[in-house]
């Protein structure tokens, strides 16, 4: 599917994360419409996911999924005392970490600041080791927290040390259907959609003023862990309807895990239960059918002419 004019990418996160989720994306990349993945560094898959990668025979976008929020980092515990918790595993949600930094003094927000920016640092470096030298370093994150706006700062600090070529972009028009999707939409995700919107305004344009390339449209928070076809259909019709855009990424979470035990990476249940939902399945489903792939090839059709 890709090509020198491909402006719709059809992405798949957490890849490399755990063995299983990994072989699920894979199956949505041989058998659907997947043509970009991001892949998490941070554990013991992360060389089964880049072995993986390596071998797929179809040319697929590929990016590095910054994780500050599942399981624990690639920085030394006590060096990362500020961001873990007892067990060593990252502590705080999208939310509590911005609001954590915000209230600290300024000698504690410097300590924020060098943690993640070591552990950023340690991710990219370990990304970049594994993949392929000819590899641009693209860069999006686990649950957008390279929005967080210190986040961000600290990603733009070392973006020219390692010659970040693109970060993500969520900016998302709102779009629905029907009561079921709009009352999805009215939810969490309304408000994270409103979040990001304006991040994404404020962040994304200091990226692109340091030659970093993004995505111009992204569908993927209004309904995130549970998109479907029509998710796809009513979000591209919203965008096209604006303008010809330069590019979107459509996000899925088709990696799932047949059982909670599977997931070893972390202890705390929420991710547990994402992991081993129905929805990763069905999400699977959607990418693998004819239907989607039908729907993303006219509307590359569209944008192209």
């Amino acid at each position: 599917m890709l090509n020198e004019m491909k402006r719709i990418y059809i992405h798949a996160d957490d890849f490399g994360i755990g063995n299983e989720i990994t072989d699920n994306i894979l199956d949505c990349i041989h058998n659907g419409v997947i043509n970009s993945t991001s892949i998490v560094c941070t554990t013991d898959s992360f060389s089964y996911g880049i072995d993986k990668y390596k071998s797929v025979s179809e040319k697929v976008r590929v990016c590095l999924h910054l994780n500050l929020v599942e399981g624990t980092p690639l920085t030394p515990k006590e060096e990362a005392n500020l961001i873990v918790d007892e067990t060593g595993e990252f502590k705080y949600s999208f939310l509590m970490l911005w609001l954590k930094y915000s209230l600290s003094s300024n000698t504690i927000k410097t300590k924020f600041r060098e943690q993640i920016r070591k552990e950023i640092e340690y991710q990219i470096i370990k990304y970049k080791n594994a993949i392929d030298d000819q590899t641009p370093l693209r860069v999006d994150s686990h649950m957008h927290f390279h929005m967080i706006p210190f986040v961000f700062e600290c990603l733009l600090e070392v973006s020219e040390k390692y010659n970040i070529a693109f970060v993500r972009n969520p900016y998302e028009l709102k779009y629905g259907y029907g009561y079921v999707r709009m009352r999805n939409h009215l939810s969490l995700n309304f408000i994270k959609n409103i979040l990001l919107n304006r991040l994404s305004k404020k962040y994304i344009t200091k990226a692109q003023k340091k030659g970093i390339q993004t995505n111009e449209y992204f569908v993927g928070v209004l309904s995130t862990g549970r998109m479907t076809y029509r998710d796809v259909s009513s979000a591209l019709s919203k965008i096209k309807n604006k303008k010809k855009p330069e590019s979107v990424d459509v996000l899925f979470h088709p990696g799932g895990v047949k059982s909670r035990e599977s997931v070893l990476w972390t202890n705390k249940n929420a991710f547990k239960s994402y992991y081993s939902s129905h929805e990763r399945s069905m999400e699977s489903e959607v990418l693998k059918g004819d239907e989607l792939k039908n729907l993303i090839e006219n509307y590359e059709n569209i944008f192209n002419n």
